[in-house]
């Protein structure tokens, strides 16, 4: 009965997203992930399709997006929109983000979440844990001009192998200089070792010692 729910909702989500695989926030609503371009420029305009798994959010709650980079100063994106009605328990959100012409060549996080008009205060990320209770939704690359425009889906499994690579990025240097050092280590013991047994075995000789008799002859 369960699998032919989640069968039911999968319809609903584009091909890689799966109900199973999930942002928690408070009261059963869930972040499925997320479509957007692999890269874009500035003075295009950004398409974001957001995917939520919900029953129907309230009317004063409202889904919100920041686009926004951690390398140095830069435009930051913010919109923030009535949540669309609930179709199969999917909440499907498209927006159309314009990007600044005076945002800079970067990397760029997309971030969402749901927030209350009323109070203006956000729903609880519950798993994974969030400190600002903003999903960490996504990412793409800002290019000065070309990009590539080709859509992609990220799902949260995806942005979690990405929590983990960002870890090592900063250490990155130094772990490849051990890893190298380990290695060439390894290259000098094996050819110092096969360099040892080319040597010829040394020379040994099968004659024993020799003793000198030396016979006397006396005449009288």
């Amino acid at each position: 009965m369960i699998k032919a729910i989640v069968t039911i909702l999968a319809l609903g989500l584009p091909q890689g997203m799966s109900t199973a695989d999930r942002v928690e926030l408070d009261r059963q609503v869930t972040f499925l992930g997320v479509e957007l371009p692999r890269e874009t420029a500035p003075g295009q305009t950004l398409p974001v399709d957001l995917y939520f798994g919900a029953q129907g959010l309230a009317q004063d709650e409202w889904i919100f997006v920041h686009l926004e980079s951690n390398e140095g100063e830069n435009c930051r994106i913010v919109q923030d929109r009535p949540a669309p009605p609930a179709m199969d328990g999917i909440v499907h959100h498209h927006l159309d983000l314009p990007v600044p012409p005076d945002c800079r060549p970067a990397r760029f996080e997309l971030y969402t979440g749901v927030y209350s008009r009323t109070t203006m205060d956000r729903l609880k990320v519950l798993a994974p844990v969030s400190m600002d209770d903003r999903v960490h939704a996504g990412y793409l690359q800002l290019r000065s001009a070309a990009p590539d425009d080709s859509s992609r889906t990220i799902t949260p499994s995806d942005m979690r192998w990405q929590s983990r690579l960002s870890l090592f990025l900063p250490w990155r240097h130094w772990v490849l200089g051990i890893l190298a050092a380990c290695l060439l280590t390894v290259v000098i013991v094996v050819l110092r070792r096969r360099a040892g047994a080319a040597l010829p075995e040394p020379l040994s000789s099968t004659n024993g010692p020799r003793v000198l008799a030396s016979t006397a002859i006396i005449v009288v």
